[in-house]
């Protein structure tokens, strides 16, 4: 008999790794042991077999949740042991395991929920292996109970024979807990703590959402706020207490039943909605909902609605009671990061709800829901923010030989981080607005978090060349400690972040890069985000560009598309009387002079290009949130069934003028052609332009980023025109916004670090 040692790496820690190895090795006749490591899982075991056949048995049908990314088989010194067994977990070593990210409730926990006869009948906090807080409540490595906060929860005496029953699905369940060693629930009005008795905390909550109240509930990654979503005055004071006007707010449905009888809903997005991630996701509604939902309320001027079922237990226990659709939004001020501890939760809260629900389970790392769309006839996701259920760990394509200990700190709009460990990358959650100080605080807060759970030290930090963000500004303390700082240019980074998550960086052929956002500071000081790159021979070089028009008013100019319409047409000499009136007199004439004089910053942005024709359109002047008009005018492109030939596209010196697209749409809107019509055909243009410059470019590989690509009709536009004729690349596990930037720095210094790269793309000073 000999012995040997299986060393499984990727995401085996949190999803019944352990307890599945020990079954698979009781039937096969194994002796020996099994443990988690801060690396991965090994297995230790004597056996007469072939060890190839054995290590396939024990990797090849691995847990729903689990994910094997490399394993190690290698022959050791031989020791009898006399069974099989889960020893005790070892601390020792390098950190290269995966974090596990919380897992949405599973069916069979659900189905033990609703069973009158299962002692967890309408328990708040049931979980197994398969489903459960993981990444939210962690304090240490590896993944186990007295590393999280559910160390302070003694099992009762069922719950131990559980964990101990090699047969029980709650085998080594580290999240394990039942009504007689329960966490703890508390209801807390404007009063003080509710009177009322633990067990009926939950039908004090419903009966106060029945009437009108709002209530914030704890739930895995944060505190969310819940009102009744067919209720308009309810609906409307969330709103003022918020400060969140016109924002779309997400709906919270009881069941996948109730969400089909409301939505359009396809396979693909069937399976997200029930998956493990529990993502919120953008549905199409039916001509006929069934639900008495205040739709105009939940997402104004917009034709997609965020839905989302039940990932926690305790929402489980909620919306089924409740038994309709709720709103569900973020407990905190529009702007500011995701309420979580119990304290401040009880303290600023109290402003926005009328009652709220919390518990004595500690979250470590706060977390947003993840939202997501589904193209129509497309499989693949668009994702629009990546946290809960998907973050920290990155499963995706990257160099092997990407340097150990690099900190790409991001950019801006949409913060997150990420960093190279022992041969893998982790990609922070979405950590909101870095404008905002609470923001910086819990990015901090989460940096230093993950780099203590890994024994992360950085060598050397990527940040972006904005000189006035705040990721730039902080930057500089890295300096202080001696650690080289390297910036580089925004929309090179989302360029670099596609390329490196589809593995292109080698790529022998020229790929196109499409890199289309907002704003994004340039190589040349004026504002970037109508972007044509193209990538050869390890370089990335500026290729074609939107024509720069005035940037004006600073950042107010994202905040008010009459102002982006004004710049295109007063420099395209184009008039629009509609725009014209969306100014006062002396204001019109000041801003006019402004853009004549040809002084100060211009932009290429393709993101102000969007609110400039909605502005055109009369869609919207002002925006109360960030996309606002990009999402109006999708919403009425959407709406057009028919077909459109595109606007004419001119080339000058490799800028795409803007005045044959200012004039083509005017004459239309003077021609009286409907706003859907002329929304669809601006569409339609831009994949026109697309294909134009990679004709021109000679091309036969195309790779998109930015924050425009979360448009899911452009998407579908794109893929549908061009699918055929060119190779097309996406974001598949990131989202196509700011998020990816600090991915994008670790590709574009990986460039730079193998010296392909010029000096130029990648400076260590601005």
């Amino acid at each position: 008999m000999h012995s040997y040692h299986l060393h499984i790496q990727g995401l085996v820690q949190g999803v019944g790794f352990r307890p599945y190895v020990f079954h698979q090795a009781c039937k096969l006749g194994l002796k020996g042991w099994v443990n988690n490591g801060v690396d991965g899982v090994h297995v230790i075991f004597n056996t007469d077999l072939d060890p190839i056949y054995v290590c396939r048995k024990l990797i090849d049908n691995a847990p729903e949740q689990a994910v094997v990314e490399n394993h190690y088989l290698t022959p050791t010194d031989h020791h009898h042991y006399r069974d099989f067994q889960i020893v005790s977990s070892d601390s020792q070593g390098n950190r290269e395991v995966r974090l596990s990210p919380d897992f949405g409730l599973c069916k069979h926990c659900k189905e033990e929920m609703d069973s009158q006869k299962d002692r967890r009948f309408q328990y708040a906090f049931t979980t197994c292996t398969q489903c459960g807080p993981r990444y939210s409540i962690i304090h240490n490595l590896p993944f186990d109970r007295h590393h999280t906060t559910m160390e302070r929860f003694n099992m009762c005496d069922d719950c131990h024979r559980e964990y101990h029953d090699v047969g029980d699905r709650r085998f080594y369940s580290q999240t394990n807990s039942c009504p007689s060693c329960s966490i703890n629930l508390s209801l807390y009005s404007k009063d003080g703590i509710s009177d009322c008795q633990e067990a009926a905390c939950i039908d004090e909550v419903v009966a106060a959402l029945s009437n009108g109240k709002t209530v914030a509930v704890k739930g895995i990654g944060g505190y969310l706020l819940l009102c009744d979503a067919t209720d308009k005055r309810a609906i409307h004071g969330l709103r003022q207490r918020k400060r969140r006007p016109e924002k779309p707010l997400a709906m919270l449905y009881p069941n996948i039943d109730r969400v089909m009888e409301d939505y359009q809903v396809s396979k693909s997005e069937k399976e997200f909605l029930q998956g493990s991630q529990s993502p919120i996701v953008l549905l199409q509604l039916k001509e006929r909902p069934t639900s008495k939902v205040h739709w105009q309320g939940i997402a104004p001027g917009l034709d997609r609605y965020g839905v989302m079922l039940p990932y926690a237990p305790l929402l489980y226990l909620i919306a089924k009671r409740f038994n309709q659709p709720l709103v569900t939004t973020s407990g905190n001020l529009s702007g500011s990061p995701i309420v979580y501890e119990d304290q401040v939760a009880l303290k600023s809260l109290s402003h926005f709800a009328d009652y709220i629900l919390t518990h004595n389970r500690s979250i470590v790392v706060p977390q947003d829901d993840s939202v997501l769309c589904v193209p129509n006839f497309g499989k693949s996701a668009v994702i629009l923010r990546r946290s809960r259920g998907f973050a920290p760990s990155y499963f995706g394509s990257f160099p092997k030989d990407l340097p150990e200990g690099w900190l790409g700190l991001g950019a801006q709009m949409k913060g997150a981080f990420a960093l190279s460990h022992h041969r893998q990358i982790y990609v922070s959650q979405y950590l909101g607005d870095l404008a905002s100080f609470d923001a910086q605080v819990e990015f901090e807060h989460n940096l230093r978090h993950l780099e203590a759970l890994l024994e992360f030290t950085p060598r050397m930090i990527f940040t972006d060349a904005h000189p006035h963000y705040f990721v730039h500004e902080w930057a500089q303390g890295f300096k202080d400690q001696n650690l080289p700082v390297k910036y580089v240019q925004h929309h090179k980074a989302h360029f670099g972040a596609v390329l490196m998550e589809n593995e292109l960086l080698d790529a022998h052929e020229p790929i196109l890069g499409v890199i289309w956002d907002g704003t994004g500071y340039g190589d040349d000081g004026n504002i970037w985000g109508g972007e044509f790159f193209l990538y050869h021979n390890h370089q990335i070089k500026r290729l074609y560009h939107l024509e720069e028009y005035p940037h004006i008013l600073g950042d107010k100019m994202s905040k008010e598309p009459r102002l982006s319409a004004l710049s295109v047409l007063r420099h395209t000499a184009v008039v629009n009387s509609v725009v014209e009136q969306a100014f006062a007199p002396d204001e019109l004439q000041m801003l006019s002079s402004r853009i004549a004089s040809k002084d100060g910053l211009n932009t290429s942005s393709m993101g102000r290009l969007f609110d400039a024709v909605a502005a055109m359109l009369g869609l919207i002047f002002k925006s109360s949130y960030e996309g606002q008009a990009a999402m109006y005018l999708q919403a009425k492109a959407r709406s057009f069934k028919g077909d459109v030939d595109p606007y004419p596209i001119k080339f000058k010196n490799g800028h795409i003028k803007l005045s044959s697209l200012a004039q083509g749409i005017q004459f239309d809107i003077n021609c009286g052609l409907s706003s859907n019509q002329i929304a669809f055909k601006f569409h339609r243009t831009l994949v026109h332009m697309i294909l134009k410059v990679a004709e021109n470019s000679q091309v036969r590989h195309l790779a998109f980023s930015g924050g425009v690509f979360q448009n899911s009709l452009l998407v579908q536009l794109i893929n549908k025109e061009l699918g055929n004729k060119y190779k097309i690349y996406f974001h598949q596990q990131l989202s196509c916004n700011d998020e990816n930037i600090a991915f994008g720095q670790l590709a574009c210094g990986h460039l730079h670090n193998s010296k392909a790269i010029a000096v130029e793309e990648l400076t260590s000073t601005v």
